[in-house]
């Protein structure tokens, strides 16, 4: 309830990622997606196996799936494609059966039926990452154009263009 008070009827503080454009009103949350995200830290361990994940969920799921040969929940009409989350089934079934290309490359024509097709095209076809803003004089990497920006200015004492 409290929370519910704070984050809808309050004026909250918010915590900002230096690293990337997220934000949260709990410094908690803020501080699990930098080990997340950022710092790739993976805490919780298989003990049957050398998998690592940063979530409890993903473990839980990959011992089921792996280990414990749990069948899947979610099985699609069409084919023998067969997955623990709806949404996995859900993304399947509008990749290859609807054939949904709904993610473009901004250098040629290619489409791509998810985010992560579409990386490795851009990275195979074009040596390019597209979550990345790199740093012309250190190399330094940036999910967001403005913090490499900010980076430009208070490292190399420069203004970039937009």
């Amino acid at each position: 309830m409290q929370r519910h008070v704070n984050t809808t009827h309050k004026k909250c503080e918010e915590f900002s990622c230096h690293l990337c454009d997220y934000k949260t009103i709990h410094k908690h949350f803020l501080n699990n997606h930098v080990k997340r995200i950022h710092q790739r830290i993976k805490r919780f361990h298989c003990g049957q196996c050398d998998y690592k994940s940063y979530d409890s969920g993903n473990l839980e799921r990959h011992s089921k799936m792996v280990h414990l040969q749990i069948k899947s929940r979610f099985a699609c009409e069409l084919c023998d494609y067969k997955t623990f989350l709806a949404a996995n089934l859900n993304r399947h079934f509008k990749a290859v059966h609807l054939r949904i290309k709904a993610y473009s490359c901004h250098l040629c024509d290619h489409k791509a039926s998810t985010s992560q097709t579409l990386r490795i095209h851009m990275n195979n076809k074009h040596n390019v990452d597209p979550i990345t803003h790199d740093c012309g004089h250190c190399g330094k990497k940036f999910k967001a154009q403005h913090n490499l920006r900010r980076h430009a200015k208070s490292v190399h004492k420069m203004e970039l263009g937009t």
